[in-house]
């Protein structure tokens, strides 16, 4: 099931989904030699956890930050969060306004080594959201939040960011203004969505 058939999912199940779906994508990269698709599937992948790093900084983030005890999930979150968007910024940056042939052009071993780093840096977190972060947060809310928070999580994945924005503050502690300025700097190149869209799409160095 995708993210976008989900029906009023509670925030457990949407970051299982898009957990799932993000795995999915990397295991499709690796699955292909072809370079031009290898680097659409870079070019989705980076618009999937931009997208969904701001999700989680608005909700699994934004409650912990408002615990009177976090348990110390706060800085693991931050440490695990940070480890991901310095590989997830590198590969936004050698994949940004090309075509997918050009993302593994002229380095491939290093495209070929960030994708594999972040694959590994994704798993981690997956593995600490999963088994100890939203187990927790399950625990230490009351009753409705997690639904609550899953109907946020669907509102912000639908119109969330495209790009890494490493540089920038987590979501949650940025203004209204500054997300709404980033969204449209995003338009200007936007991650796609599908290969199919990635494939179609020969950028400014395209073939």
């Amino acid at each position: 099931m995708s993210l976008e058939q989900l029906d009023h999912p509670d925030l457990p199940t949407f970051l299982e989904e898009a957990r799932k779906e993000v795995a999915h994508t990397i295991d499709l990269h690796f699955g292909t030699q072809d370079l031009a698709t290898r680097g659409a599937y870079v070019r989705v992948l980076v618009g999937q956890l931009s997208n969904l790093t701001q999700v989680r900084d608005d909700t699994l983030r934004a409650t912990l930050r408002h615990l009177d005890d976090d348990g110390g999930h706060l800085e693991r979150y931050d440490e695990l969060r940070q480890q991901l968007m310095s590989v997830l910024g590198e590969l936004d940056e050698r994949s940004a306004g090309v075509g997918p042939r050009d993302v593994y052009q002229s380095r491939p071993e290093l495209v070929a080594k960030l994708v594999k780093d972040l694959a590994a840096k994704v798993e981690a977190y997956d593995r600490y959201e999963a088994g100890e972060l939203v187990p927790f947060l399950s625990q230490r809310c009351e009753p409705g939040t997690m639904e609550r928070l899953g109907s946020q999580a669907v509102k912000d994945f639908q119109h969330g960011p495209s790009h890494s924005h490493a540089g920038h503050p987590p979501a949650d502690e940025r203004s209204r203004l500054g997300k709404a300025v980033s969204a449209f700097l995003d338009r200007l190149d936007d991650s796609p969505d599908h290969v199919e869209e990635a494939l179609a799409d020969e950028g400014e160095e395209g073939p």
